[in-house]
């Protein structure tokens, strides 16, 4: 029974990694605040991680209870991440990441 759980545990662990995908993250994060000073992005950073962890946990506490509530499949949940992914990636190939992007995150947490 423990190994069993533990094999589920290392198994959600990488999924997490490979959702989150820290490497990558980390070069974005760097090139979207430049011209920051060290203690605006530490700001950033702690923001960014304190709403990550709240909808990781939100979802992973109320998903299922969310979907069932709206009738919404895991196909159908996939398919509309695929398209606002592909809509999200296409915009930035247009328009390059302008630095409203950066004032943004700089001056918005996640309080609003």
């Amino acid at each position: 029974m423990m190994g069993a759980t533990f094999e589920y545990f290392l198994i959600a662990l990488a999924a997490i990694f490979v959702i989150i995908n820290p490497l990558t993250t980390a070069f974005v994060f760097a090139s979207l605040l430049p011209k920051a000073a060290e203690d605006e992005r530490r700001l950033v950073a702690k923001r960014a991680v304190v709403t990550a962890t709240a909808v990781l946990f939100s979802f992973a506490l109320l998903g299922g209870l969310i979907f069932q509530l709206f009738s919404i499949t895991l196909g159908a949940f996939r398919i509309a991440g695929g398209l606002i992914l592909a809509v999200i990636a296409v915009q930035f190939v247009i328009n390059g990441v302008s630095d409203a992007v950066a004032e943004f995150m700089l001056t918005r947490g996640p309080d609003g």
